[in-house]
């Protein structure tokens, strides 16, 4: 299982790989935000990352539509595709409806692309009705569900779903979807997400406990003295696994609280969140390996 990183700043992942050259990092590159951050990962830094996806920019169109449309077209990505995209690992199909009516629109974007002989893979917004089994009967090998049905659907339900296009031999990507037992317990061959990033800027770090009962040892801990928006259980002030956090801290990328705390606080929280995500790909994958998860 595959976790790309979302918005990857260039400073961030050339201090990671500096500090953890032996661990796999991957990244997602948008259409929708074509920066220098974006231009590094895909041309100059290409070798340093360990895999790299590109989406049509469509998330972000459908955020704010008066702000990108002018920048966020299919005939534009189709251009962009013709140069960059034999450098990425996959893309994504131009599905720019997210709405449950919006399939007969964004397949023929998925054929238009096909036809000029790209290799998209296709966005699934309504698992109930005609997209899977179109997808199935096409014979694609991978296909993404989108973010707003994984936020919707329960865990039993994905179950059913995943299963489905897994006994069919093809591979699921979860687009903007990190949550440990929605990747740990289905065959999920890939995931992405900006938590790792939105995090840190929100005043929190991830921290993967051991000490912690349950499957789930993620604890979210509180940074900053100003009060949060959400009620937050955990604060770096009382929080009771702090020497643990402290030691793994050190070990792992050479900080501690301080650097959390101090002038260049946001930059290390986009380490340590960066770094929980990484092992929360390892673990994911033994989870994987004992349940007998395999990919064609």
């Amino acid at each position: 299982m595959k976790i790309y990183h979302s918005d990857l700043n260039t400073k961030v992942m050339l201090r990671y790989k500096q500090l953890q050259p032996n661990r796999e990092l991957r990244a997602l590159i948008s259409f929708g935000k074509r920066d220098v951050h974006h231009a590094n990962l895909l041309l100059k830094y290409r070798n340093r990352i360990d895999g790299l996806i590109m989406d049509s920019g469509t998330f972000t169109l459908n955020f704010n539509p008066k702000k990108y449309r002018a920048g966020i077209n299919f005939k534009g990505y189709m251009s962009y595709l013709r140069l960059f995209a034999n450098k990425v690992d996959f893309y994504f199909n131009f599905d720019e409806d997210f709405s449950p009516g919006g399939f007969k629109m964004n397949f023929r974007y998925q054929v238009d692309l096909e036809n000029a002989g790209f290799n998209p893979v296709p966005v699934i917004h309504d698992c109930y009705g005609p997209e899977i089994q179109t997808y199935i009967d096409c014979d694609h090998k991978l296909v993404a569900i989108g973010s707003g049905e994984l936020a919707r659907a329960g865990l039993d339900e994905l179950r059913h779903i995943v299963d489905l296009l897994h006994r069919n031999g093809i591979r699921v990507h979860f687009l903007g979807c990190t949550q440990y037992e929605k990747l740990a317990y289905l065959p999920v061959y890939s995931a992405d997400s900006t938590t790792w990033n939105r995090t840190g800027t929100s005043g929190r770090i991830f921290y993967w406990n051991p000490q912690k009962m349950g499957y789930n040892k993620l604890d979210k801990i509180a940074m900053d003295d100003k009060p949060p928006k959400r009620l937050t259980k955990l604060h770096i002030r009382n929080y009771p696994f702090r020497p643990q956090l402290e030691e793994y801290l050190g070990r792992e990328l050479d900080l501690d609280i301080n650097d959390l705390l101090g002038k260049k606080r946001h930059f290390n929280r986009a380490l340590v969140n960066l770094h929980y995500f990484v092992l929360l790909e390892e673990l994911i994958n033994q989870k994987h390996q004992e349940q007998g998860f395999t990919f064609k």
